[in-house]
């Protein structure tokens, strides 16, 4: 019986050891990384255990041409990244689950962007970012109306669309690189906007008396 005491003791103590040397090389803070379609994109001082909605909602959330369904996590000794979608209901079983995923030190978060949308900035009820039709057209009339349409009672003085950037192999650039046009109001019914394009409603100034 005494053998089995001191048995269980050692056992014990042993136990509570590993406990402890775990703990002690635990670090306090981690550092991870969220780039892409965010608000604050670079480096995060943070502690173990942080997920990737909460890397993400760190970063100051996605912006409103971030892709929440499709963001990529890679961590230091992963050999292919995770899809994560931010999006998942908690009754959307496996995607949910995905995006309490732990971030591990070095791990890196990236938002991308959203593959098919126009913005609709300016003069408009409801500025935005509005689903693009994956196959099909949409006008500069549609764009409008999915904003609520153009300010009531105001001149409107131009007009801008600014099409992003085509390469030579059809992949559709940011909008650092674009082509300006300025569309007239009687051709709005009638212009094709491009995937990603941005329309900008401007109304005229009033002048002073």
């Amino acid at each position: 019986m005494r053998f089995l005491y001191f048995s269980a003791t050692f056992a014990l103590i042993l136990t509570a050891l590993s406990s402890a040397r775990a703990q002690a090389q635990a670090p306090e803070f981690i550092t991870i990384t969220v780039l892409g379609q965010v608000a604050q994109p670079g480096n995060q001082q943070v502690r173990p255990g942080i997920t990737v909605a909460e890397a993400v909602a760190r970063a100051g959330g996605a912006n409103e041409t971030g892709d929440m369904a499709k963001v990529f996590v890679i961590h230091r000794r992963a050999t292919a990244p995770i899809t994560v979608n931010l999006t998942a209901t908690p009754d959307s079983g496996s995607s949910a689950a995905a995006s309490r995923t732990v971030l591990e030190d070095g791990s890196l978060v990236m938002v991308r962007e959203k593959e098919h949308y126009v913005q609709v900035i300016g003069a408009v009820n409801r500025p935005g970012v509005y689903p693009f039709p994956a196959s099909g057209s949409l006008t500069v009339a549609q764009a409008l109306a999915l904003a609520g349409g153009i300010w009531a009672s105001i001149s409107i003085d131009k007009i801008i669309v600014d099409t992003p950037y085509t390469s030579r192999w059809g992949k559709v650039s940011s909008m650092t690189k674009t082509v300006n046009t300025i569309v007239p109001i009687s051709e709005i019914d009638t212009t094709v906007l491009n995937n990603k394009a941005r329309l900008w409603v401007i109304s005229k100034r009033k002048q002073n008396p």
